[in-house]
């Protein structure tokens, strides 16, 4: 009797290890080399932005990103550059950015061109100072400056004349002694630019006109 309760003793051993063994000869679910899709840990992590066009001045968006699954797509976006003033013109106030457009811009004309007849007295004084004379009053007869007519041979013939009373030196008359002139400045109709300049005796002018 005492030797079957060794031997059972003996197998009831031999059984815990075979079975110790099998058990640690299966791979641990999860472990390395023997995973599923059961296995995977979940990765989280901050919300990703939206993508957006710049918030600078100029910019808009044309189109919005949109979420793809894992990314932003990128958005659709449109720069305009702020207006300038047209080539001779000069800016007097900045165009601002309202988000959608510019406004504001203002833009003053250039000055009219400065033209040879701008000052006539200023301009043709030193161009009919001749020694010997002297100008007086301005000559109008209709308009200042008139337009010159009936001189068909004259190079002037159509042109700008401003003219002055001018006294000089003494020349004779039919009937009297006279030492009144007359200087004319001439100027280009088209574009006012100066023609020439000449002084000529009254010719019956002021002091020159004898009454029988």
């Amino acid at each position: 009797m005492k030797r079957w309760k060794n031997l059972f003793g003996v197998l009831s051993v031999a059984i815990l290890l075979a079975a110790g063994k099998g058990a640690m000869a299966k791979p641990v679910l999860c472990s390395p080399g023997y995973q599923d899709s059961t296995c995977g840990s979940p990765v989280s992590h901050a919300a990703i932005p939206q993508t957006q066009c710049s918030a600078g001045a100029g910019w808009t968006t044309l189109s919005p990103a949109v979420w793809q699954g894992a990314q932003w797509s990128a958005p659709q976006c449109s720069y305009t550059a702020p207006p300038t003033c047209q080539a001779g013109y000069s800016q007097t106030a900045s165009p601002w950015w309202t988000g959608s457009s510019w406004v504001g811009i203002s833009c003053a004309p250039p000055p009219p061109p400065s033209t040879d007849d701008q000052d006539p007295f200023g301009y043709c004084s030193p161009r009919l100072a001749q020694p010997g004379y002297t100008m007086g009053a301005p000559l109008r007869l209709t308009s200042w400056p008139e337009v010159v007519s009936g001189l068909q041979n004259s190079p002037y013939n159509g042109q700008l004349i401003y003219a002055w009373y001018m006294s000089g030196p003494t020349y004779s008359l039919s009937c009297k002694d006279s030492n009144l002139y007359v200087g004319a400045c001439y100027f280009s109709s088209a574009d006012h630019h100066f023609l020439g300049a000449q002084i000529s005796q009254g010719e019956g002018g002021q002091g020159g006109n004898c009454a029988h």
